[in-house]
């Protein structure tokens, strides 16, 4: 077993680990406050502008939940995408202590701002899932989209399906798409449908298949199209056929 040390820099042919950090000059500034259960809503990001992220010392929210719900930050945590603080189902009061160092540029003209989502898609009942406006779930990660159970799909509005993005739907997962309701599937518009693959498409109950919308057909490419079953080929509708070329009628098993 080896020992290393850890310094500033380290030679590659060293046993040295480099990433050492100090400031004997800079000063350590503590930016710190709270910020109430009323002021916003779950899912909401709070982005603060003012704290150079690549100079964080440590830091830390806390959602006053019971026990506490907290999320530690510590140097090389990639904070290039926001982090999540999550677990509760209603909005709570949260208190932040943030530790960084500033130099004599101007505070906040260092990396990207530190930004937090507050609560996860986990921690959502279907009520609240329903109770989502149009641009809080276009404006849902990937990763939040897959974290999304079977009930709570089924609990998003028509209009919210039509806001996906083709990432998005492009990120759901197999359990999901079968979870979809025959209203839900012709809510999705054509450029998301294209973003389906082979899979997600392929695990479509055959209700479903048959309320494809003949706009959302005609995007499909031949291998997107050949992966539909004989029984889902079977319940397309001529009207839905009608909307296919003859290259893509062909690629139908």
């Amino acid at each position: 077993m080896a020992t290393h040390k850890i310094k500033k820099t380290a030679l590659p042919s060293s046993t040295d680990l480099a990433g050492l950090k100090s400031s004997r000059y800079e000063k350590l500034q503590v930016s710190y406050g709270s910020i109430e259960a009323a002021s916003y809503t779950l899912l909401d990001t709070l982005v603060f502008a003012d704290v150079p992220t690549s100079d964080i010392v440590n830091a830390t929210i806390v959602a006053h939940t019971s026990p506490p719900t907290v999320l530690d930050i510590h140097p090389g945590t990639d904070t290039s995408s926001p982090l999540t603080i999550g677990g509760f189902a209603t909005t709570q009061k949260l208190s932040y202590v943030i530790k960084y160092i500033r130099g004599t540029g101007k505070v906040g003209a260092v990396g990207q701002p530190l930004s937090v989502v507050i609560g996860d898609v986990s921690g959502l009942t279907t009520t609240q899932i329903a109770n989502l406006s149009t641009k809080q779930v276009a404006e849902m990660s990937t990763a939040q989209i897959a974290a999304i159970t079977t009930a709570q799909i089924q609990a998003i509005e028509t209009r919210d399906i039509a806001a996906l993005t083709p990432d998005q739907v492009a990120a759901m997962t197999t359990a999901q798409i079968v979870a979809l309701t025959t209203a839900q599937i012709p809510a999705i518009e054509p450029s998301d449908f294209a973003a389906l693959n082979t899979k997600q498409l392929r695990a479509m109950e055959t209700r479903d298949v048959a309320v494809i919308t003949a706009a959302d057909l005609a995007v499909l490419n031949t291998k997107q199209l050949h992966s539909f079953s004989t029984a889902q080929t079977a319940v397309l509708s001529t009207v839905q056929k009608a909307s296919l070329t003859t290259t893509q009628l062909a690629a139908l098993q």
